[in-house]
């Protein structure tokens, strides 16, 4: 997550009485992060997937089973 995301919260919370607007932006800006890392993290497991299909060493030293 970003600072932008923690920066709303933070105003969010110093309000006395956080609107139901505000919480549902600071829960889109949460949920728009989750779902960029997610894609991320998709990325990295089809790459990782790829790379053993291939036959790729994936690190320095192999390991034996």
């Amino acid at each position: 997550m970003n600072s932008k995301f923690f920066d709303k919260v933070k105003a969010i919370i110093a309000a006395d009485k956080p609107s139901k607007k505000d919480s549902a932006k600071s829960v889109t800006v949460v949920l728009d992060e989750m779902q960029k890392n997610q894609v991320a993290i998709d990325k990295q497991k089809q790459k990782v997937k790829d790379d053993i299909s291939r036959g790729t060493k994936l690190t320095k030293h192999r390991i034996s089973l």
